[in-house]
């Protein structure tokens, strides 16, 4: 793979620091394949010549499918004009989408019970990539992608060629038609990182429900957001978003001094213009911005002062947190109420349980007893709100005592203690 990424119009050095970095690179595609197996195994989906109807597709499934098929078409071309370094490329971008939004963003679908056909549509849409990703890649990569094909491909396909190498180039067998797809999925990605940034900025964590983002972007960004309306609720935890055209309904308008015109006209006074802005009230700014729009500011004991000495200026309002990129504004309410403070709480405790899960290293499907010690009453009150969901997220047979625990740990909720004991 080190001779088959590289360019061939340069050296082609070799180093063991050089080939830690690829493994890297191949780590993606190696628990994508974990990721299916994990649950295949459990689940032993029958997608054997299974061909999904589009209409029951999850959106992200025709983006995975119209991704795949676009990889096969492109990597052919660019094996018959021997451009493997592009090829590469592809390869190394398709499968960061491939773990890093595909299958985070549906992780959930392979293990929820009750919408079968949605988790077979997932299966589905996750094999097809992988099966497809070894042919493409199996004269650059032929150990790994045979591995593939002989641990999963002929796993789930009873009439699968005996080798990857007899499969033949793969070319596209499920059509979706839908190339807008993946210029829509770019722009809800942009949403959901910028949503993700600031969450950062403000310390609020992604356990802690929001109650309304709102999002100002155009008409065909209009149509991807609200595509993936679910998606990015999911990703950011939101509970509403609203679309609004007017970003002055989440900022103030305010006024500070433009030095450079200021300091000729006002001479020793600038600094006390400074200090009188600094300190107005909301009230007084409102009728210092709409003198400036009308061209005259009065400023205290300064009357009739040119709009050319000061300069407008925005900032969020309280309660509000605001960030533009690619032409698209991102506002978050991050008003907290009791039910999503609650929520949020929530939230951390099933994270908790699950990180202690795999602590103790229980199977993903075993369904457990759990005790849960706290003197929080914030902490009590989620446990009996949320008592039916906890049990159902963490695969908990009951709650109750547990005298000698398979596994036992005191871990931070919020800003509380809770020890919690595990007992298959």
């Amino acid at each position: 793979y080190m001779y088959f990424s590289n360019n061939m119009m340069s050296d082609v050095r070799f180093s063991t620091d050089a080939t830690d970095e690829i493994l890297r690179k191949f780590l993606g595609l190696w628990n994508s394949y974990l990721f299916f197996n994990t649950y295949a195994v459990l689940d032993k989906p029958d997608i054997d010549g299974y061909v999904p109807d589009k209409k029951t597709l999850d959106s992200t499934d025709i983006w995975l499918i119209e991704k795949t098929n676009e990889f096969m078409t492109n990597s052919k071309i660019k094996y018959e004009s021997n451009n493997y370094t592009n090829i590469a490329t592809d390869f190394e971008k398709f499968i960061d989408d491939l773990s890093n939004w595909y299958i985070r963003v549906n992780r959930r679908r392979f293990w929820k019970t009750g919408d079968e056909l949605d988790k077979k549509n997932a299966y589905f849409a996750l094999y097809y990539a992988l099966k497809n990703i070894a042919r493409v890649m199996a004269p650059a990569i032929p150990y790994f992608s045979e591995y593939i094909w002989q641990n999963l491909v002929r796993e789930m396909e009873n009439k699968a060629e005996e080798s990857v190498f007899l499969a033949g180039f793969p070319v596209p067998t499920c059509e979706v038609n839908d190339k807008k797809i993946i210029s829509e999925t770019e722009v809800v990605r942009n949403i959901i990182s910028t949503g993700g940034r600031l969450r950062n900025e403000n310390n609020l964590k992604v356990k802690q429900p929001l109650k309304t983002m709102y999002l100002n972007v155009n008409g065909d960004e209009h149509k991807a957001a609200k595509r993936f309306e679910y998606i990015i609720k999911d990703e950011l935890n939101i509970k509403n978003i609203v679309f609004e055209s007017d970003n002055n309904k989440f900022n103030d308008a305010f006024l500070s001094v433009n030095f450079k015109t200021a300091g000729s006209v006002l001479k020793g006074d600038v600094q006390k213009v400074k200090n009188l802005l600094l300190n107005a009230n909301a009230n007084d700014m409102a009728d210092m911005v709409k003198g400036f729009s009308a061209g005259k500011v009065n400023i205290g004991e300064f009357k009739g002062l040119d709009s050319k000495l000061f300069i407008l200026s925005y900032k969020p309002k309280k309660d509000y947190v605001i960030a533009t990129e690619n032409g698209i504004t991102v506002v978050l309410d991050i008003t907290l109420d009791r039910e999503l403070m609650l929520e949020g709480l929530y939230r951390e405790l099933i994270r908790g349980i699950q990180m202690l899960r795999k602590e103790a290293d229980f199977a993903i499907d075993d369904r457990i007893y759990v005790e849960l010690k706290t003197d929080s009453k914030d902490l009590a009150e989620v446990i009996d709100k949320f008592n039916e969901k906890i049990k159902k997220e963490a695969l908990i047979k009951e709650f109750r005592q547990i005298d000698e625990p398979d596994y036992k740990k005191e871990i931070e909720v919020g800003e509380d203690k809770i020890t919690i004991l595990l007992k298959r």
